[in-house]
């Protein structure tokens, strides 16, 4: 079923878009190609050594300011940032680069109203909230879905990625079910017009050894064909105990320009590895951290490694019908599989007065090598159409899109008993103690499908008056293979409205109201029967945003209030897959992003936001409070400076990051922390070719903090090297 299903699609695809590529289907099309997507001729194509100066110009000017102009998360459209009437985060490449970021988690933290979600481990999963609510399992790959939390993912690396959108807010109405806080989507790196072959090679802290390379460029003379291969390695032990990592990624990527109009292309991902599953931190003492090295992990040495295949496809293609209007179809494929010895053996409560840790072992039996089976099929298709015209008066940006999703996990899952704790002393661990045998109490497959479809309309009155309004309807369905059940689930359509004037070409006001469709039909069980009710959610916000300094800073302001309802909890009593309901989530607060240049060669990145989430309302009452895990108050800043004439080549920078305090699930005090970071890079050319070297330094003073019961990373330092030929 899963070939017939993806070869339907694939098929179909390749049809349409051969039928829109044909010469008799341009016949009937009259369509004058846009010269941006021209390609060159051989004749009028300039040399590989101009490109590059140009190129690197271009990379001193405009690529490593930190202030992009526009993004599509926010409407699936090329929609300027200044005249969308939400809140949308752009993390250039450039930024990425000069921090080192590997995974989602990192790159996110220069975005305000983000903050760490929990520690799973290392190499295991994305983790982070937004404005409060967990991002769930679901991120964004060029607009279409993909499970970067699920079925024991490993964290999605961003060697193919160009850039990093983020839209806060409810992002139901263009992208499905999903929490309310917001969504990323990562944009790929895409084939380039002219050859480049990048190596990057990286040493760090705990043994690290990193290898990435980057080649691209036309397989055919006229660049109607073009490819790009991007393959990242690395191998990582920890400054945690039992901990570390190793990864293997290819992502190879052909580009097909089968005119003027109409391009196709396929993208696929290989990547394996292993990472540690379970890191349940340092427990507390009396509601105190003990003095114990950063370094102790108590859970058991051989249980809870986690070996990932993960194998994904997607095919998409474009057609202009003329400068107008468009269509945009896309079919991803993603299988992700792990085998694990199940978890680990880790803390059930806060240890004694005598250090003396209550452990509960979550295992399959005593036998290290036994493994469990977790793993999720996904499949999604989408397709857009845009239009551009002019009616009543006013220019309109119309989008019809619709999308189909179904994911299959399937996974074992352990109920705590008293018969499986035994304990370990905080002070003088002792391991490899007996421990009783484990049985799964349960296996849970299920099958969830989600269809919808979608109308927006961007309005544009005199005086710089934009409008936008949108409806979504939504049908869901979750087949449970382990007991049998079929939940159906048509909620109410979804609607988004949003204005925003720009008195001024460098400044805009905007408000937007913005309704959420949240998960439902998601294999949540309550205990003793039924399924968990779908949750909802609903946004009002107001911002502003401006363009200083010629344009080339952006700063924006924005203050929201968010309400969630039917929010879920794990059953405390039988743990998952059951869950509670606790009742009604609201978050309000407000944020601040700046990003761009304050001077030529100077660049700066900084946020700071305010959270105020809280359960409103519970049952039991005794859960009515602060939400765990969400410092009010987080910031950051990071800035590079070019020396310029004085020391050519030279890019010195660094910065701070910032977390309030907060509490964590019963209601200890976890308290705030600052870290800061060092970068420095170097780069000239050796003939035509381009080599530069960077330092970064993480944690510069070696702080000790704990974003949760995981304390957070020591003093670490990488040194890379990147030749571009």
């Amino acid at each position: 079923m899963v070939l017939h299903f993806s070869a339907r699609y694939a098929s179909l695809s390749i049809a349409l878009a051969a039928l829109l590529a044909c010469p008799a289907a341009q016949a009937q099309l009259t369509v004058p190609a846009p010269a941006a997507s021209a390609p060159a001729s051989a004749a009028s194509a300039p040399d590989r050594a101009a490109v590059r100066l140009q190129r690197v110009e271009i990379i001193g000017r405009g690529a490593t300011s930190y202030a992009p102009k526009a993004a599509s998360s926010g409407t699936r459209t090329d929609t300027p940032l200044i005249e969308t009437p939400m809140s949308v985060q752009v993390l250039p490449r450039q930024l990425l680069d000069d921090q080192n970021v590997r995974t989602i988690s990192e790159a996110v933290r220069n975005v305000s109203g983000i903050t760490p979600g929990s520690s799973p481990g290392q190499g295991f999963g994305d983790s982070f909230n937004i404005r409060g609510f967990g991002h769930g399992d679901a991120t964004y790959e060029d607009g279409a879905r993909f499970s970067s939390g699920a079925a024991g993912a490993l964290p999605r690396v961003l060697a193919n990625i160009e850039r990093v959108e983020v839209l806060k807010g409810p992002a139901s109405i263009l992208y499905g079910q999903g929490e309310p806080g917001g969504l990323v989507n990562l944009v790929t790196k895409r084939p380039l017009d002219y050859h480049l072959y990048a190596f990057e090679q990286e040493f760090g802290s705990w043994n690290r050894i990193a290898t990435q390379m980057d080649l691209t460029g036309p397989l055919t003379e006229g660049g109607t064909l073009g490819y790009r291969l991007n393959v990242a390695w690395e191998k990582e032990d920890s400054y945690r105990d039992f901990v570390s990592s190793k990864r293997f990624d290819l992502f190879p990527t052909l580009q097909w320009k089968a005119s003027a109009q109409t391009t196709a292309g396929l993208q696929l991902h290989y990547g394996k590895g292993y990472g540690y599953l379970g890191d349940t931190g340092i427990p507390l003492v009396n509601g105190q951290r003990p003095n114990v090295p950063r370094s102790r992990n108590y859970n058991e040495p051989d249980l809870g490694r986690n070996y990932v295949d993960e194998y994904s496809g997607k095919l998409d293609w474009e057609h202009r019908f003329n400068d107008r209007w468009k269509v945009r179809h896309y079919v991803k494929f993603e299988d992700v599989s792990s085998l694990d010895n199940y978890n680990s053996a880790g803390p059930s409560a806060d240890a004694d007065a005598d250090g003396n840790l209550p452990r509960v072992i979550s295992g399959y039996d005593n036998d290290p090598t036994a493994r469990s089976d977790t793993g999720s099929k996904t499949w999604n298709t989408g397709v857009d159409i845009t239009g551009k015209f002019e009616a009543f008066g006013l220019k309109h940006t119309l989008l019809l899109g619709a999308d189909y999703y179904r994911v299959n996990e399937f996974y074992g899952y352990h109920s705590s008993d008293p018969a499986d704790l035994f304990a370990i002393n905080i002070f003088n661990p002792v391991y490899f103690q007996p421990r009783p045998d484990v049985l799964p109490q349960g296996y849970v497959n299920h099958t969830a499908k989600a269809w919808g479809v979608y109308v927006q309309n961007q309005m544009e009155f005199p005086n710089r008056v934009h409008l936008l309004l949108g409806l979504r309807h939504d049908r869901a369905r979750d087949d449970s293979h382990t007991d049998g059940s079929i939940v159906k689930d048509t909620p109410p359509v979804t609607p988004r409205f949003g204005l925003l004037w720009r008195p001024a070409l460098e400044l805009s006001l905007y408000t937007n109201y913005v309704e959420n469709f949240g998960q439902t039909a998601s294999g949540q069980f309550l205990f003793g029967g039924g399924r968990a009710p779908n949750e909802t959610a609903q946004q009002f916000e107001a911002g502003v945003k401006s363009e200083l300094f010629d344009r080339k800073l952006n700063a924006s302001f924005s203050v929201y209030q968010i309400t969630k309802q039917n929010v879920l909890a794990t059953d405390p009593v039988h743990g998952p897959p059951f869950v509670i309901p606790l009742g009604e989530v609201r978050s309000r607060g407000f944020e601040v992003d700046i990003g761009g240049e304050l001077r030529r060669g100077w660049d700066v990145t900084a946020a700071y936001s305010y959270i105020d989430s809280r359960t409103t309302k519970a049952d039991p009452p005794e859960l009515i409070g602060r939400t765990a895990g969400i410092p009010r108050h987080g910031a950051n800043l990071f800035t590079t400076y070019a020396l310029g004439s004085l020391l050519p080549g030279l890019r010195i920078g660094g910065g701070i990051n910032v977390a309030g305090s907060t509490i964590d699930g019963v209601m200890n005090r976890l308290a705030g922390y600052t870290t800061a970071s060092l970068f420095a890079s170097y780069g000239g050319r050796v003939g035509a070719n381009k080599l530069a070297a960077q330092v970064n330094v993480d944690n510069v003073f070696d702080k000790v903090y704990f974003p949760d019961n995981v304390p957070g990373k020591p003093r670490s330092i990488t040194v890379s090297m990147r030749l571009e030929l």
